[in-house]
């Protein structure tokens, strides 16, 4: 068995994310596995205590928690990044202490924080999960996209192989970064999501879940439910997640909002939907993902409707309709979604992106 050292690309944010649904079959595969997990500071403390935190956060010390039965936790020392020269200092000082793991692997999704160089004797794989320079570009913010591309660019050619989560990121590694990629796609926990489906007798539902970015059309799904609701149909929309597509507006009383939820709770939600969203603004960050609530649906035997996004274009999934950004468009593929009947042949396509299936993938990456 292996040793392997594993950083997510939001490391302690996500509510989920490949990373740790992979670092979790890794471990049940027997192999040790260490989890990047960067310190929080705790909400609500005073600035005496904030002081304090800041000051123990910084000192040199690398800290492992976990147990035999999980994977081990790795957090490094942290800094207040009020400039580039500081924020260095801690990123060498973090990587420094972070080579003293004793992994024969680093499987690193990072795109800022610690800049991780290759070990005597240690195989490092890159692992290209989105478009993140893109994504800051169409947030307006060119400098982050700058910092990024400048971080992968320094990244990648440490690495001994270079793994993509979508096709698309395929050709994005080829053009950009002149890596060949091996695709190991994103997955879902097709067991535990069929373990919880139950069929209820309730309003009929269209359901989100997921992190609620400004380039998430939440409002053209509203609009769109509340079209079917005035032709008659009793419709109400379900959203677990948070973010600022959620805020600053008076949702009406049919909308839903569950907020952020731990990630065993999501099956439970899925059974409650007729038909899954994924309302993405279109741009080339959005382009390249392979959402898992895509795959989430698809496991709980939930048609998606869905922008018309070019890797899912690509995947050409049986179960997701690919439908314009436009309130009348996804008013009538909802109509049509919401009965669609599930067909046996669809549970085919989606389970040979369950996380098992997927880490037989990443093995033959991290040990060829």
């Amino acid at each position: 068995m292996g040793s392997v050292f594993v950083v997510s690309h939001a490391p302690g944010v996500a509510l989920r994310t490949r990373a740790n649904e992979l670092a979790t079959c890794l471990k049940g595969r027997g192999h040790d596995v260490f989890v990047y997990r960067p310190q929080r500071q705790e909400p609500g403390l005073s600035l005496s205590r904030k002081i304090v935190w800041h000051l123990r956060a910084a000192l040199p010390r690398l800290e492992l928690t976990g147990g035999a039965e999980m994977v081990t936790f790795v957090s490094t020392p942290r800094v207040v990044r009020c400039s580039r020269m500081l924020s260095d200092l801690n990123d060498k000082m973090a990587a420094h202490l972070l080579r003293q793991l004793p992994v024969d692997v680093i499987f690193t999704a990072a795109y800022d924080g610690p800049h991780l160089r290759r070990p005597s004797g240690t195989r490092v794989v890159y692992d290209l999960v989105d478009d993140h320079a893109a994504g800051y570009q169409a947030e307006g913010k060119p400098w982050k996209a700058r910092d990024v591309n400048t971080f992968v660019r320094r990244q990648m050619p440490e690495a001994d192989a270079v793994s993509v989560s979508s096709r698309v990121l395929e050709d994005l590694a080829r053009v950009q970064f002149a890596r060949e990629a091996v695709y190991v796609p994103n997955g879902v926990d097709v067991p535990v999501i069929r373990s919880a489906l139950k069929e209820t007798d309730r309003v009929r539902r269209v359901g989100y879940v997921g992190g609620l970015e400004r380039f998430v059309r939440l409002d053209l799904v509203v609009d769109a439910v509340a079209r079917l609701r005035r032709g008659g149909d009793e419709i109400e929309l379900v959203v677990v997640g948070d973010g600022p597509a959620a805020r600053g507006r008076r949702w009406p009383d049919w909308v839903l909002l569950k907020g952020m939820r731990p990630p065993n709770e999501i099956p439970a939600f899925l059974y409650t939907f007729d038909v899954g969203v994924v309302p993405f603004e279109l741009s080339p960050f959005t382009d390249a993902a392979l959402p898992l609530k895509v795959l989430e649906y698809g496991a709980a035997r939930r048609p998606c409707v869905s922008s018309p996004l070019k890797e899912l274009a690509v995947q050409s999934f049986p179960w997701v309709t690919l439908v314009p950004l436009d309130v009348d468009a996804w008013a009538e593929a909802l109509a049509r979604a919401i009965d669609l009947p599930w067909e046996d042949a669809w549970d085919r396509a989606v389970d040979r992106f369950d996380w098992r299936s997927v880490t037989n993938l990443l093995e033959k990456v991290l040990w060829p």
